[in-house]
């Protein structure tokens, strides 16, 4: 459900290849009522989508439970925070799992996933889904503080968020802006933190 034009598209598409998947597109039918039914016909396991799309689906499935999204397992969320409501109403009326990506157009698309480590509790799960998720290797990451330092990932110091990886961008096409990359790093702007098992939030 990433339209094609979308950063997430153009990763998806790879992937699917890269495995063997078959995709499901439901072309420009993004409204509830069309997304729910084509769900029902084409009964895909996994599913990718903003936040709002997750949003208008779950109000429409609870306004007509007659339609059967049950092969739907897991879903990724892109472009902004879901909210934990939302992944609690999936998980508990559909048993749906909602887990956040992370990444931008200059990661090509994906840099975190928040799948939670095997064994881990329903509580502490869920905690591991509402952030961003685990960097994917080989995917590196730094925070750097205001002074240009390295920050520890330590769950509490908070600084820019750097990347770098095969995948990931060192610089634009004729030009270095260094208010956009460091030595090969991607300055992406965001701020955040990094737990020591390498989870950013």
């Amino acid at each position: 459900m990433v339209p094609q034009f979308h950063v997430l598209a153009w990763g998806l598409p790879y992937a699917a290849f890269l495995t063997g998947a078959a995709l499901a597109m439901p072309d420009r039918f993004l409204a509830a009522a069309p997304l729910a039914e084509f769900i029902a016909d084409a009964r895909p396991n996994k599913a990718a989508g903003v936040p709002t799309i997750w949003q208008t689906l779950l109000q429409h499935l609870d306004a007509t439970p007659e339609v059967d999204v049950s092969s739907l397992k897991e879903a990724i969320v892109g472009g902004s925070a879901c909210p934990p409501a939302l992944m609690e109403a999936y998980e508990t009326r559909y048993r749906i799992t909602l887990l956040h990506v992370g990444g931008m157009t200059e990661m090509s698309p994906l840099g975190t996933l928040a799948r939670p480590p095997a064994g881990a509790d329903p509580g502490a799960a869920l905690r591991y889904r509402r952030t961003q998720g685990r960097f994917i290797a080989p995917v590196q990451a730094r925070l750097v503080g205001p002074d240009g330092a390295v920050l520890p990932h330590d769950g509490k110091s908070a600084g820019e968020l750097e990347v770098r990886g095969p995948w990931i961008t060192g610089r634009y096409h004729g030009t270095d802006d260094p208010d956009k990359f460091d030595d090969g790093w991607l300055r992406t702007g965001d701020v955040g933190v990094i737990s020591r098992n390498r989870y950013l939030t």
